[in-house]
């Protein structure tokens, strides 16, 4: 392992919150085809990091009080105000944010 020189600096980050996108007409995480063009950001700026099993990660920046954004071309704007500080208490850090299928959504045909 390489040394770190003098001015190196490590960087510990901290999950501020986990944010997992369900669809609203199934129940069920949202796929991958819609999730592809989904947009999850928080208004203060901040992009998370998109992980496997479709998360997006946010890490914690010093706000108590941020606004989380999602859009996706199928389902209606989905926006909630969220105190950290009450997040960061909770034992798990994952929101769930169902989404409300929209006119555009591509139900399935009836059998």
């Amino acid at each position: 392992m390489d040394r770190l020189q003098k001015n190196d600096r490590l960087y510990k980050r901290k999950m501020a919150l986990a944010v997992r996108l369900i669809d609203g007409y199934t129940g069920e995480p949202l796929k991958e085809a819609f999730s592809g063009s989904a947009s999850v950001r928080m208004t203060d700026g901040s992009v998370p990091v998109k992980k496997a099993e479709g998360y997006w990660v946010f890490w914690d920046n010093g706000e108590r009080y941020r606004t989380l954004v999602v859009e996706c071309p199928w389902f209606e704007r989905e926006e909630q105000q969220l105190d950290m500080e009450l997040w960061s208490k909770q034992q798990e850090s994952v929101l769930e944010v169902w989404l409300r299928p929209e006119t555009r959504y591509p139900c399935p045909a009836e059998e």
